[in-house]
């Protein structure tokens, strides 16, 4: 690698003669100093540089830091230099806080890009408690910020493949920067064995966008259609997983907010007044859900008795367990 290339990994230094301010001085200093012997080192291995960094790489894997922060995008020489430097200027055993607090988290950009993940808050290592699933999102978030902090070309690369998916207006408004869904499609067909644009659509719904919400999980498994899998070729199923979506979105705003409790109050008293009180009960599916598609079936009819009889058809065709086999 060239010093560009080298650069590329650091986050204050950036080829300066000079260092741009003294709030970044230390760690641009040392930054400076790993892409100078590290340059050095690749050019003759026996060099004092070379062995400068073997020796502080072989102490900060002797101290236990192997798996530490593996997916921030910082080598582990570089690490080990920071760890060496650490440990002149101090008697503690505080390296990770340090690494962590100082070191990535110090630029205002990076602060602002951990902001905008769901999973990721500048951790070292995803929390106990997170599902595998959570964990691996963890990663790919961890992983992106790392990208975007540096403008690194990769994230480019995978916008063109994501705009070439037909996905620029995916979930457009919902706050996540196109850099980050493009890395997530990029990291999703990589495990996967063919490119599947309706799976990682359903899968960024499901696991990333609304994992982190436990009432969006809940919401999810009541529907039959939107953020599952089921026969496309189906209109009227397209229909229900768009009805069901509105249904979720509308159930995820404020709790408080009047406009929308009247609608489903209203949506509720016309299902109710139908007769279709006792209408599979026991299913799992709840009776707001039930009400909206009802009040999309009705729309047209003369009267909601004469829709009632055939929603109740057409509700067991498409929302038994039958149906869903």
């Amino acid at each position: 690698m060239d010093k560009a290339d080298l650069i590329k990994h650091c986050r204050y230094y950036k080829g300066e003669e000079h260092c741009p301010s003294e709030a970044i001085g230390l760690f641009w200093d040392y930054e400076r100093l790993w892409v100078e012997w590290f340059f050095e080192a690749q050019e003759n291995e026996n060099c004092d540089a070379a062995k400068r960094l073997d020796n502080m790489t072989r102490e900060y894997l002797k101290a236990g830091y192997k798996d530490f922060s593996l997916y921030d995008g910082v080598p582990v020489s570089l690490k080990a230099l920071l760890f060496n430097r650490f440990e002149h200027w101090n008697q503690s055993d505080g390296f990770k806080e340090w690494y962590m607090e100082k070191y990535i988290s110090g630029s205002e950009k990076k602060r602002n890009l951990i902001a905008i993940c769901r999973y990721y808050r500048g951790e070292s290592e995803p929390p106990a408690d997170y599902s595998e699933i959570r964990k691996t999102i963890w990663k790919f978030e961890s992983m992106w910020v790392s990208l975007a902090e540096k403008d690194d070309e990769f994230l480019a690369e995978c916008i063109r493949d994501y705009v070439a998916y037909d996905l620029r207006t995916f979930e457009d408004t919902d706050g996540v920067p196109v850099s980050l869904k493009a890395f997530l499609l990029n990291r999703f067909f990589k495990h996967e064995e063919r490119v599947d644009v309706p799976a990682f659509k359903r899968w960024y719904l499901k696991h990333y966008f609304w994992g982190c919400s436990e009432l969006a999980q809940k919401l999810l498994n009541a529907c039959h259609y939107y953020g599952h899998d089921f026969d496309h070729s189906d209109p009227n199923k397209e229909m229900l997983a768009f009805y069901e979506e509105w249904w979720v979105r509308r159930k995820l705003e404020s709790p408080n907010d009047e406009e929308r409790n009247a609608l489903f109050a209203n949506y509720i008293d016309e299902y109710l007044m139908a007769g279709l009180r006792e209408l599979q009960m026991v299913d799992g599916v709840p009776i707001t859900l039930k009400a909206v598609l009802f009040n999309r079936y009705a729309k047209g009819d003369y009267s909601l008795e004469s829709a009632a009889a055939g929603f109740k058809e057409f509700y067991l065709k498409y929302y038994s367990d039958e149906a869903l086999r």
